[in-house]
């Protein structure tokens, strides 16, 4: 399989199989291997593109990558809106499996994306407790407080279509055509980052394209013992819903690996 192209994988247990697509290291056994976890909803489709040139990069410079989608997201398997934290962090662990299977004894990193990257950061946090954990992580704009990312998803839609919907109400919620289950809505009303412990992994970098505040979150997990690193880019808004869905973040994508595989 072509490298470049990736190898298209359903995996996983039970009937509703994961999808994922696998950029290996055809030279050599591969000593660093990735999982790339993809945002939510409408900022899916925005960053396909420069998820898999992402994953492109990580292949050439000798690092496996798998690029995955999550139950009831994308091409895998499950109800579409019967996605939440807690199951796609089951997800996500079979992802990790997948690639420590395909690059054994390779050092396994997580990138995540919007809420990916809090997904990741919640599956680090996991990993810590029980004694796995991660050689790094990377998160690019992040989601750090669930109830922000709420609203501001709701605010979209009424922007857009004109619906009214309060961050309060119960019930599951639609963005731009993407419904988000009431168990879904449940975890980002509690999400905090900035309470999670112990230190989701040694190495953390994160990546703020937004000018969002990621202070108190670099503080807080420094204060855990990571050594982290954190960097405002300029990069195309892909979150936004404005359609910039072709536009690659060049900068955003050299730095992640640079720092995760470099030269």
């Amino acid at each position: 399989m072509d490298p470049r192209v990736g190898e298209p994988l359903l995996f996983g247990l039970g009937p509703e199989r994961l999808f994922g697509c696998l950029h290996a290291v055809p030279a050599a056994p591969a000593t660093q291997a990735a999982l790339i976890l993809p945002p939510a909803g409408h900022e899916y489709l925005s960053a396909h593109r420069s998820v898999r040139q992402l994953a492109l990069r990580l292949a050439d410079r000798g690092c496996t990558t798998l690029r995955m989608d999550l139950r009831g997201c994308g091409d895998a398997g499950g109800e579409k809106d019967s996605g939440n934290l807690a199951q796609w962090c089951e997800d996500a662990e079979q992802g990790l499996q997948l690639l420590a299977e395909r690059a054994p004894g390779a050092a396994l990193h997580v990138i995540g994306l919007r809420l990916g990257a809090s997904l990741a950061a919640l599956l680090g946090a996991q990993r810590a407790r029980a004694g796995r954990p991660l050689a790094s992580l990377t998160l690019w704009d992040a989601v750090v407080e669930g109830g922000d990312y709420l609203r501001a998803g709701l605010a979209l839609q009424q922007a857009r279509h004109g619906m009214r919907q309060g961050a309060d109400d119960d019930g599951p919620r639609e963005v731009l055509g993407y419904r988000w289950s009431a168990a879904l809505v449940d975890e980002l009303r509690s999400l905090r980052l900035t309470t999670l412990k112990p230190a989701p992994a040694a190495r953390v970098l994160l990546i703020d394209t937004r000018a969002a505040l990621l202070t108190p979150l670099a503080d807080h997990w420094r204060a855990l013992g990571a050594a982290l690193d954190s960097r405002h880019l300029e990069a195309p808004d892909l979150w936004s819903g404005d359609g910039q869905v072709a536009l690659i973040p060049t900068a955003v994508l050299q730095a992640i690996t640079d720092w995760l595989a470099p030269a």
